[in-house]
Parts: C-alpha cells; structure tokens; sequence
C-alpha cells in the first residue's frame, strides 16, 4: 500500500460514510429482503464496505460498477432519494481512494469503474445523527 499525503484523510472521510450508510433513517427497512426492491444496490454498496473493512481492495472496482449499475433498480423511488445520494457519494470517496492511495492498475481502475463515479472525485459523507436518524446533506 502505498503512504500518500492525504491518505490517512481519505480513509476517515470513508468511516464516516460506514457509520451512516445503514442508518434506518436512511435505508427502507424491506430493502433487507432479497425479493424487494432496493436488495441488490444495498448489498453491492454493503459488499463493498466489508472489502473496505479488509483492506481486499482488488474486487472493489468491479463491485464499484456493479453497484453503480443496480442503482438503476431505486432510479425514480422517492424513498431511496436519500440512500442513492449517500451511497453515489460514498462510490465517488471509494474510487478516489483507490486511485489516488493504493496501488491498483490505474488501467484497470479506468477501464471498470464508470467514468461519472471516477471524476468526481472526493466526496464528503452527511452530517448523521444515529440516535434520531437525522441527515443533513443527504
């Protein structure tokens, strides 16, 4: 791995979305049930924080597309507005993080992870508040 100026920044910014992301103020509480609408972008996005969590970075592109995809399936839903925010910030952070502080192909990083994720470069999480399921910035 590399040391980069920033780094340590990057991956504070990427725990502060972790605490967020599976609010129940944030996430529908059927999205859980692989039958309804919204399972596979939460999983991808899910997936994505445990490769995180284990430093596995190599995956994580492709899952970056995958889930980038299925959010196609919450497009249009009033009730995933604020997760589909959060979440599509939350890829934005990840990507830049692989980019600019691992060591990953930057081909590779390029060719899989979608363009508009990609250049968005560094994104910062909601203000959450966990006990009342509070979000600003969402």
């Amino acid at each position: 791995m590399m040391r980069k100026e920033g780094s340590k920044q990057a991956r504070a910014t990427i725990k502060a979305f972790h605490n967020c992301l599976n609010s129940p103020g944030l996430i529908p509480a059927q999205c859980y049930t692989p039958s309804r609408i919204g399972y596979a972008p939460i999983s991808m996005v899910n997936q994505i924080v445990a490769l995180v969590l284990s430093h596995n970075y190599d995956p994580i592109p492709f899952c970056i597309k995958r889930a980038y995809a299925a959010f196609g399936q919450i497009e249009n839903k009033p009730a995933f507005d604020g997760y589909r925010n959060v979440a599509t910030d939350y890829l934005c952070q990840v990507a830049y993080f692989l980019s600019a502080f691992t060591e990953l192909d930057d081909e590779f990083i390029n060719s899989t992870i979608p363009p508009v994720i990609l250049k968005a470069g560094p994104k910062n999480p909601p203000e959450c508040d966990l006990d009342s399921g509070d979000f600003r910035n969402a």
